[in-house]
């Protein structure tokens, strides 16, 4: 199942940091997107990190632990693509 995390630059650039190698959410951190949109005229710039539920999960743990402003965005695209456990 494909999980969407949509983070603030700020916060992409913090949880990147403790993502290391060996993680199984170190690919789809480095291969995040750069996105940018406009809603009713309010610019969200961030990033869109695409990866599956395992991955999703342990970027979770990460979150929880070392950067836990991340924390609720992942749980909030857990919830959205359906990912229950």
């Amino acid at each position: 199942m494909e999980v969407i995390i949509k983070l603030s630059p700020p916060t992409y650039q913090r949880l990147r940091g403790q993502v290391h190698a060996g993680s199984p959410a170190y690919e789809p951190v480095e291969k995040a997107a750069p996105i940018e949109h406009s809603v009713e005229g309010v610019i969200f710039a961030g990033y869109s990190i695409a990866c599956d539920d395992n991955q999703a999960r342990a970027l979770l743990d990460i979150a929880r632990r070392d950067c836990p402003e991340a924390a609720p965005d992942i749980e909030k695209a857990l919830r959205f693509a359906g990912a229950t456990r």
